[in-house]
């Protein structure tokens, strides 16, 4: 079994999500709002064009964790994910934010 298959079994679980394996993170706010989407990660080895996983904050909370980012992201999503793009990038993962047309 290979390690995008046991990410994809829990798509809304950041267990796996190392440094080694990712290759973008996608942050995406609700248009026009500040409202937290969802987090889209992509792996190096995954689906291609289509995120592998799709966190929410407590579970984007627990990758960056892993991957030793000490930046809270639970309390605010949207002020935090400056830092988050920031840090992210210095430890050479490609990672942006979008926002999501949800009318």
């Amino acid at each position: 079994m290979k390690l995008s298959d046991i990410i994809l079994e829990g798509t809304y679980d950041a267990e796996g999500i190392t440094a080694d394996n990712v290759k973008k993170v996608d942050i995406a706010f609700v248009e026009g709002k500040t409202m937290l989407y969802g987090v889209y990660v992509y792996l190096k080895d995954g689906n291609g064009t289509n995120w592998d996983k799709k966190l929410h904050s407590k579970e984007t909370q627990r990758m960056l964790d892993n991957l030793g980012i000490d930046i809270d992201f639970i309390s605010d999503p949207y002020e935090a994910h400056g830092a988050v793009i920031k840090a992210l990038k210095e430890k050479g993962i490609e990672a942006d934010t979008s926002e999501f047309d949800v009318s």
